[in-house]
């Protein structure tokens, strides 16, 4: 890679593994990343800083199918302090939140799913960075819970015979 503020590239490993499997209704998600480099960066005093501790996350999140066409969303996600291109996290950071969603059938209008989430349950995502280069910039953002009500309205719909059981047969049987 080579950033805009350096005349060096550098080296930057991403490993993220996820796993998804369906227990019945349950689709749980586990996900890791690991973020390893060696950028080197100018600082505001003329001196060169290589960021290079690495920055860690673990995501899980739980999807779970309820009767009457409602879901349930609950996650919780960790990450670490480290270093990601010219940041410098300085604070880890752990962040929870739930919703739940419904779909609503519109008949020939198409269908509307209603998505309600509360974000930062425990009120516990700091977070805070030093953004390195000719200017050094000090972030930090407050825990900050919030809440969000989505609607979203699918519309003309286009029906496809690929999809449902049975999908295909009638073209895997002509070939």
């Amino acid at each position: 890679m080579h950033p805009i503020n350096s005349k060096e590239s550098y080296n930057r490993l991403t490993v993220i593994p996820s796993l998804r499997p369906v227990f019945g209704r349950w689709h749980p998600t586990w996900t890791a990343i690991a973020i390893f480099q060696n950028y080197k960066t100018p600082t505001a005093d003329g001196s060169i800083l290589t960021l290079n501790h690495p920055y860690l996350g673990l995501t899980w999140n739980n999807d779970i199918e309820l009767p009457h066409d409602w879901r349930l969303n609950a996650m919780v996600q960790w990450t670490s302090r480290g270093d990601y291109d010219n940041f410098r996290i300085t604070k880890s950071r752990f962040y929870s939140g739930i919703g739940v969603q419904k779909d609503i059938s519109l008949q020939h209008l198409g269908s509307l799913t209603v998505d309600a989430r509360c974000m930062d349950l425990f009120n516990t995502s700091k977070a805070g960075a030093t953004i390195f280069g000719p200017r050094e910039l000090t972030t930090g953002n407050p825990a900050r819970r919030t809440f969000s009500l989505d609607l979203t309205w699918k519309f003309n719909a286009a029906s496809s015979k690929y999809r449902g059981t049975g999908a295909g047969e009638k073209q895997k049987a002509r070939m």
